[in-house]
């Protein structure tokens, strides 16, 4: 009859651990998880460090969580746009666009043909754009033939309304010299 408590404590702290087990474990880049669900997630690291979204200062409401998916503008086209936005203060804005031409599956699709930033919108061809908005002057940094970015997509549900993946990507400055490094990239977006 002794051992009753000493078994009721043993069970107990075998329950605890086994449940404890199943929690997802946190990123050590503090990243969000890389889920397949429509979470409207997405974050990466850039240069090292977490690139977190967030929303608008002026207009949250439009955009709060700072990451979005675009469906392609025509109908029945498989393009996507994904922005990433960060504005850290008035005086300190951050984009990342991820432009995906014709997806037709789950897979990788490379960002390496030569890209005008300018021309981002309607380019017909993927591509990825970092952009320090502010402080001004602008500064882009873009894929291209020897700056190559992959996207991974993961899930591509057109039921749902669900799409996911991974990326990275090596962009340089669309004038100047000098580059800036994307990796661990994920996004869990409903469009």
């Amino acid at each position: 009859m002794q051992n009753k408590p000493l078994l009721l404590a043993i069970a107990l702290s075998i329950c605890a651990g086994a449940s404890s087990c199943k929690k997802e474990n946190p990123d050590p880049d503090g990243l969000a998880p890389a889920t397949q669900e429509g979470k409207g997630t997405g974050d990466f690291l850039l240069n090292g460090v977490a690139f977190s979204p967030r929303p608008s200062v002026s207009s949250p409401s439009t955009n709060p969580v700072g990451v979005t998916a675009y469906p392609g503008r025509l109908p029945h086209t498989r393009d996507f746009e994904f922005v990433f936005y960060r504005m850290i203060d008035r005086n300190r804005v951050d984009t990342f666009n991820l432009i995906l031409n014709a997806v037709t599956t789950s897979g990788t699709y490379l960002l390496n043909l030569p890209v005008n930033p300018h021309v981002v919108t309607g380019a017909n061809q993927s591509l990825a754009v970092f952009t320090q908005v502010l402080p001004t002057p602008e500064r882009m940094f873009v894929t291209g033939p020897t700056s190559v970015g992959r996207i991974t997509i993961t899930r591509l549900d057109t039921t749902a309304h669900i799409i996911s993946g991974t990326f990275d990507a090596k962009l340089k400055e669309y004038q100047g010299t000098d580059s800036v490094s994307i990796t661990k990239g994920r996004f869990d977006l409903k469009f």
